[in-house]
C-alpha cells in the first residue's frame, strides 16, 4: 500500500498478472494543491484506483503551492513525467 501522507511507493503487486488475460497496470496520483496539502483529495483518487481490478497504485506525486501555470517549479508533475518516460509507471 502507498503511505499517502509521505507519498511514498511502491505496491508488491507490481508486475504481477490478476487472472488469465489481465496485467496490471501500474498507476499513479498526481496532485497539486493551492497553499495546504487536502489528503482528502488523493484519498478519494486512492480509493477509485483500489476498486478497478488490475490497477496497481504505486506511487503518489504531490505539488504544494506551486502555480499550476507552469511545470517549471512542479517538481512532483516533472517526476511523474520523467517516471512515464522511463517505462516505470504506465
Amino acid at each position: 500500500m502507498v503511505d499517502l501522507k509521505n507519498s511514498s511507493v511502491i505496491n508488491s503487486n507490481v508486475g504481477k498478472s490478476v487472472g488469465v488475460d489481465k496485467v496490471v497496470k501500474n498507476v499513479v496520483i498526481y496532485a497539486r494543491f493551492g497553499s495546504s496539502q487536502n489528503d482528502s483529495q488523493v484519498k478519494s483518487l486512492s480509493d477509485y484506483i483500489d476498486k478497478h481490478d488490475g490497477w496497481n497504485l504505486v506511487k503518489v506525486y504531490k505539488d504544494i503551492g506551486v502555480s499550476g501555470r507552469s511545470t517549471k517549479k512542479r517538481s512532483g508533475f516533472n517526476a511523474m513525467i520523467e517516471d512515464a518516460l522511463s517505462g516505470s509507471i504506465d
